[in-house]
């Protein structure tokens, strides 16, 4: 009788499909847990906008409503919104680095066929999904009174399903068309964040008929609205919308031709790394004279002028060929500021001198690209330039390793400063936004000094961040829940609890002196001493962080 195999015995042959599409699926889920960006944004973002809506409004009883809370409605909305970034942002993201980190391409080669990778992949993100609506629900029912309605829960399953299909096929649609990773995640969240103001997620109700008739031709609104009617006390039957249903999946079916038609496994040829390397042919080279004798570079070490202006135009120019940074920092401010005055119209603010609003919200959304410029993009690229060894190999250069730092802090500075000069013009040319000459000397100096204080900030975080790929999910966590708190995304009168959080950081004081610079109702020179004081201190606290823990080797694990 043969002995059997021992403890560890690898077995031979082709190893089942459904072993293979599990161990896909398990790897995609860890990779997932193992980005705090990603986890970020799809679960956590969605929980602390639910959170902070639910803390304002959550809480209030629907009158004539016999005790329903507002959260009702605005919970599954969340929830919906929450399963579309895993299902479309999320997927369109992570499949495009495997693409041009030559893993699709690898993959074929394997005894993993390709539908079976994406079969995995579409898996992984519905289960990310799911867990997000879990935790969404979860924390409405826990915190803000929610009810559950066991009749209509096959309908909410059956809702959800689709709705993640239907983002999914179209996160691989994108995936198909986009050029990078960088133009993928421009591309989603531009498409996703504007469309979740007119699709009753971030704003229920009181929309322009014509916002209206375009939010419900895009699948989002239908998703929204299908979830919202499972959660609906009043509503009787089981509440299948199956007109929901049909637009969910007519987009669905439309994505996912486009992915089987265009999607490409292999990366994309970088056409711009060989675009004007080539040189001269020899006898170019010997018959245009100019050629041979115009000189490569000067004699002698550089001054330091000129080394810290070649990091400033160096990192500018990096910057500017970032398609995500370039649209999370000047885009999506200018997306918000032409479209909230058409959600919400272009009324006064009693408040603040009763003002329009676009001449509160030009300054506050210019104020709020700048801050994410000088802290969460400078913070993730000086700490990625750090666990990448570039900072350890300055040392060998003739580079000062301050003349490095300094000419990367200009370049946040002058990023921040033409991503909030960008804003403020559009609302100029749109809105006819006024500049107060009497308050420009202040103005630009509370801008100054608010670019300089969150640049130190992210100085700081790098220094303190555990990685690089920590830096930018710390650096959202923080900015994105005090945009809330500082007059950016919540305009008006705040409960008391969040007036004093605000105040004790300093966007809401960044925020709250441009805006005031530019409000010709406040008399002055637009100096406001109590910000700019506020703003100083925090940027002193950043640079002796920074000081403090700063390492220009890789951090070891």
């Amino acid at each position: 009788m043969a002995e059997p195999p021992s403890r560890g015995t690898i077995a031979i042959g082709r190893p089942h499909v459904a072993t293979m599409v599990g161990a896909q699926l398990r790897h995609a889920n860890r990779a997932f847990w193992r980005s705090p960006i990603a986890a970020f944004f799809t679960l956590i973002f969605p929980l602390l906008f639910l959170v902070l809506l639910g803390s304002l409004t959550g809480n209030e009883t629907i009158p004539g409503t016999g005790g329903v809370r507002v959260a009702q409605f605005l919970t599954p909305a969340i929830a919906a919104f929450a399963a579309t970034t895993a299902a479309f942002t999320s997927l369109a993201i992570s499949v495009v680095i495997e693409r041009e980190e030559g893993i699709l391409k690898r993959a074929r080669g394997t005894p993993l066929a390709p539908w079976m990778y994406m079969a995995a992949r579409i898996g992984s993100s519905v289960w990310i999904a799911l867990v997000s609506v879990a935790l969404m629900v979860a924390a409405g029912v826990a915190f803000f009174g929610v009810q559950l309605i066991v009749r209509t829960l096959p309908a909410a399953l059956v809702t959800v399903v689709v709705g993640i299909g239907c983002f999914a096929a179209l996160g691989l649609a994108v995936v198909s068309i986009a050029p990078s990773q960088s133009a993928t995640q421009a591309l989603t969240n531009a498409v996703i964040l504007p469309l979740a103001f007119i699709s009753d997620i971030f704003v229920i109700g009181a929309l322009p008929p014509w916002l209206e008739r375009i939010g419900w031709f895009f699948p989002l609104k239908h998703f929204a609205n299908a979830m919202a009617d499972t959660f609906n006390p009043f509503a009787e039957g089981a509440q299948f919308g199956w007109d929901h249903l049909a637009v969910m999946t007519a987009w669905g079916v439309a994505g996912a031709l486009v992915a089987l038609r265009l999607f490409r496994w292999e990366p994309r040829p970088d056409t711009r790394a060989t675009r004007g390397t080539a040189g001269p042919a020899p006898e170019t080279a010997v018959a245009n004279p100019s050629m041979v004798l115009r000189p490569v570079e000067r004699v002698g070490r550089p001054g330091t002028v000129s080394l810290i202006a070649s990091q400033v135009g160096y990192a500018s120019r990096a910057f500017w060929r970032n398609t995500a940074s370039a649209f999370f920092i000047v885009g999506f401010p200018v997306i918000l500021l032409l479209l909230l005055p058409v959600v919400f119209g272009n009324d006064t603010i009693g408040g603040r001198g009763d003002v329009r609003l676009t001449q509160f919200l030009a300054p506050v959304l210019a104020v709020f690209g700048a801050a994410t410029a000088a802290y969460s993009d400078f913070s993730q690229r000086v700490a990625f330039a750090r666990d990448q060894g570039v900072l350890k190999r300055i040392h060998g250069t003739p580079l000062p390793v301050w003349a490095f730092i300094v000419g990367r802090m200009l370049a946040a500075v002058v990023v921040a400063f033409a991503s909030l000069v960008v804003t403020v013009g559009v609302g100029i040319v749109v809105y006819g936004v006024e500049l107060v000459p009497r308050s420009l000397p202040g103005l630009l100096a509370s801008v100054v000094v608010g670019i300089g204080c969150f640049a130190a900030l992210g100085l700081g975080l790098a220094a303190v961040a555990p990685d690089a790929r920590a830096v930018p999910a710390i650096a959202n966590a923080t900015l994105l829940p005090l945009a809330f708190f500082s007059d950016i995304f919540l305009i008006g009168t705040l409960p008391r609890w969040m007036e004093i959080v605000g105040w004790v950081f300093p966007l809401k004081h960044f925020t709250n002196a441009v805006a005031d610079g530019m409000n010709p109702t406040v008399p002055g020179a637009g100096f406001f001493w109590d910000h700019l004081a506020v703003m100083t201190a925090w940027l002193l606290l950043g640079l002796a962080v920074a000081l403090r823990f700063w390492a220009w080797e890789p951090r070891t694990h």
